[in-house]
């Protein structure tokens, strides 16, 4: 896409949020400070993504706090009140699963590097009575361990275990496979393949939020974890397109209600474009469910999440 092809298309996707009112004015808790977590359990946390931001450039540290409003309010809606240490272990496996994604998506490490990650992303090792230790990118190897003694701590059920487990790996074969199949300039897909285009964002989403708990998993609020992670799937691949087509990274959109047979990298931005009220009316859809499941302080914290990305992305 050219630069005037990637205004435009940016542009069209505000207008369409605007006309549904997606970008109304809205407002969540506020957020706490660094210097208040820290004071905290978050302290390592944020320790460590200051050694990831000095090695690798990554800055993650922004992540925190979102996030655990994000759980507080999951937690303080299903359960009542919000237990810390669920809501730091939920906060641990998004930074895993982000900064995972980072060094996929980067120039700057080798193929051999980047299938060292891929063989950390198999969710059996979350639930193994052994350590996971490599030599590659120590950073993930200590978020993974985290999380692993939290899921062994928390007594989860046989079935709510096989439920999470069966998520995270969902999640963790997508993200393998965006990475290891390129979008090609003419490109073609199965439809039985299609989930593997939204799993690293839908199920990565609902694991996070099974994580966060309570067990056992109601139907209530394994509902509330897909809705939130269809937002997020489809507000990402939205705004994300033109920079996904320009670097060759599959972009559900380019797929999803368009034809799977051969085509071009083109015609496929073009058919997206065509299909963005389409996309937005989904998004409209999944807000209207959620807000029928969850009160008003977790649905309006998405919300702002929303606006926040959206308006980060069209001001410039």
């Amino acid at each position: 896409m050219t630069n005037e092809e990637s205004k435009l298309y940016y542009k069209t996707v505000l207008n369409a949020m605007l006309a549904e009112e997606l970008l109304a004015s809205c407002d969540t808790i506020p957020l706490r400070s660094r210097e208040e977590l820290s004071e905290g359990m978050y302290h390592e946390l944020y320790t460590l993504l200051d050694q990831v931001e000095h090695k690798y450039e990554f800055d993650l540290q922004k992540n925190i706090a979102t996030n655990h409003t994000l759980f507080t309010l999951w937690q303080q809606y299903f359960c009542g009140n919000a237990a810390p240490a669920n809501t730091l272990a939920a906060t641990r496996f998004v930074i895993f699963c982000c900064l995972a994604d980072k060094i996929l998506d980067s120039n700057r490490f080798s193929l051999d590097q980047k299938e060292a990650v891929c063989k950390k992303l198999h969710s059996q090792h979350f639930f193994s009575e052994r350590s996971y230790e490599s030599q590659n990118f120590p950073e993930l190897d200590i978020l993974l361990n985290q999380i692993r003694i939290y899921l062994l701590k928390c007594n989860l059920s046989s079935k709510d275990r096989d439920e999470l487990e069966e998520h995270m790996r969902r999640a963790f074969i997508s993200e393998i496979f965006m990475y290891r199949y390129p979008l090609k300039k003419l490109d073609a897909m199965a439809e039985s393949d299609l989930p593997l285009l939204i799993d690293k964002s839908v199920e990565f989403e609902l694991s996070a939020c099974l994580i966060a708990g309570p067990s056992p998993y109601s139907p209530q609020m394994v509902k509330a974890a897909t809705c939130i992670g269809r937002i997020m799937w489809i507000i990402d691949d939205l705004w994300d397109l033109p920079e996904d087509a320009a670097a060759f990274r599959r972009n559900s959109f380019l797929f999803f209600d368009l034809p799977l047979e051969s085509c071009s990298i083109k015609e496929r931005i073009h058919g997206a474009q065509a299909n963005i009220k389409l996309h937005v009316d989904m998004l409209v859809n999944d807000f209207q469910s959620l807000k029928k499941i969850v009160n008003s302080t977790l649905f309006n914290h998405i919300r702002w999440e929303v606006c926040k990305w959206s308006r980060h992305i069209s001001n410039p």
